[in-house]
């Protein structure tokens, strides 16, 4: 029920505008539901935020509104923060905001992530990695467009289905898809 609600109102919201969120690629067999959840239990949970500076009002409004949207749509209970005080040093969220090309995922789990040329169109493109180490555990993609800022409620809707997608409430086998 929660998932066609979310996807009605995705598609409402793609009417005035494009906003589209999807897995990529096929789920890894490394993710178990219980991974989110032990990697920021009672400790923070590291995010590693890479964008071009200017997204969105500047890179500080674009973390600040990105931090909020995880925080408000994850499963489980941790503190999303770019700079953690404590953490589980082997797992880590990765976010790339509007690479001028795909990023391999593989490459954004490497310490340190792949640093890619930015593209700058006006339309909004995130990927995401969930990292144990140097493996992907969980990815996911999203696209927007007509967003003017961090506060768009467009930029809420894309980080909720995004975060959905990147913490699934089950564990995803070959064929599957998260709620």
């Amino acid at each position: 029920m929660k998932a066609t609600a979310l996807a009605l109102a995705t598609l409402a919201l793609a009417a005035c505008d494009t906003l589209a969120v999807r897995t990529t690629g096929e789920p890894t067999p490394l993710f178990k539901v219980e991974d989110p959840e032990y990697a920021g239990k009672g400790r923070d949970f590291r995010v590693v935020l890479l964008d071009d500076g200017a997204t969105l009002g500047g890179h500080d409004s674009l973390q600040a509104a990105t931090i909020a949207g995880l925080q408000n749509n994850a499963r489980f209970a941790t503190r999303f923060s770019t700079t953690p005080q404590t953490h589980n040093p082997d797992f880590k969220l990765v976010l790339i905001f509007n690479p001028a090309t795909n990023v391999k995922q593989t490459d954004l789990c490497r310490e340190p992530p792949v640093a890619p040329r930015f593209a700058t169109d006006g339309d909004i493109h995130v990927q995401g990695v969930f990292c144990r180490l140097n493996d992907v555990l969980t990815e996911a993609e999203g696209y927007a467009s007509g967003i003017k800022n961090a506060g768009d409620a467009r930029f809420k809707a894309l980080m909720s289905a995004f975060t959905r997608q990147l913490f699934p409430s089950r564990d995803l086998r070959l064929g599957d898809t998260p709620e």
